[in-house]
């Protein structure tokens, strides 16, 4: 079994609480395999080495309390125990859950706009939803009082009118158009405001999805004046980011034809990140094909 399909198990594996036993030689590449699993699924990590630790390593150490004595856990066991590895997803929450996180003081919302739309020939049209399932909870988690929407992946992606022009012309891809969108937007917020969120935050990884989610959060500010909600609109998240990225490639050697624009290095070398089963390299094109 190879590397990618051990990462692939394994991913698997922890997703649904299987225990595994993974067993090599030294030098193998196990931890690296483990680590890069954490990563992907933004699980905690700890690597304890039985060989080189003591029996307190792994039962604590004595303690007196009052006439009987516990084990203090080690400090391994502690920041797994501390670990942010709360779900944020709305969607895998019940109502009285989420209702539960309003009364402890979340009061942010997360609504993350991808597309469906064609990737080139090497990589899923999906890439931009899997894109936020990896960045969009790591950004809720950090803001610390957040949860997030379903990701809405039906976006601008051109016109179905013949000929189909845009992202349209290729198959695969779906196409709402910008008024739609921007009523979905609002429709969503307003929602989720109903509901007790008091701050949306819209953040997209499509250039098309931008514009939609600026006019919908400057309405919805309008709407929602003196009331103590909001509406926040994050373009840095796609357009700031992919500029620096770019700037950081062009400092490192590579060219503008090598990074390349849509499908490009940029959006492949982050699906190859997050999932490389998802990128097909024997297919990869110049500009994304």
């Amino acid at each position: 079994m190879g590397t990618t399909e051990v990462r692939a198990a394994l991913a698997i594996a922890v997703q649904v609480g299987q225990p595994v036993l993974l067993w090599g030689d030294p030098g193998q590449g196990k931890t690296s395999v483990l680590l890069q699993v954490a990563d992907a699924l933004d699980r905690p990590c700890e690597v304890v080495i039985g060989s080189i630790r003591e029996a307190s390593d792994f039962a604590g150490l004595p303690m007196r309390v009052g006439d009987s004595v516990s084990f203090v856990p080690p400090s391994w066991a502690v920041r797994c125990m501390e670990s942010p590895t709360t779900v944020v997803f709305l969607d895998e929450l019940t109502w009285t859950e989420v209702r539960d996180r309003l009364q402890g003081g979340t009061r942010t919302i997360l609504i993350a706009t991808a597309g469906q739309e064609q990737k080139g020939p090497h990589m899923v049209d999906g890439e931009h939803k899997f894109a936020l399932e990896y960045t969009a909870p790591r950004i809720a988690r950090a803001l610390g009082d957040a949860l997030v929407a379903p990701i809405i992946t039906y976006v601008p992606e051109g016109s179905w009118d013949t000929p189909p022009r845009g992202h349209m012309a290729k198959p695969g891809t779906i196409t709402l158009p910008e008024d739609r969108f921007v009523e979905l937007l609002l429709h969503a917020a307003r929602s989720l405001r109903a509901g007790g969120f008091t701050t949306v935050i819209y953040l997209g990884d499509s250039g098309g999805n931008q514009s939609g989610m600026r006019k919908a959060a400057e309405q919805l500010n309008a709407e929602w004046q003196g009331t103590g909600a909001r509406a926040l609109f994050i373009g840095d998240y796609y357009t700031k980011s992919a500029a620096d990225a770019r700037t950081l490639l062009l400092g490192r050697g590579y060219t503008e034809a090598d990074i390349g624009s849509h499908a490009g290095m940029l959006d492949t070398s982050e699906l190859m990140h997050i999932n490389p089963r998802l990128v097909r390299p024997a297919r990869f094109a110049p500009n994304g094909g």
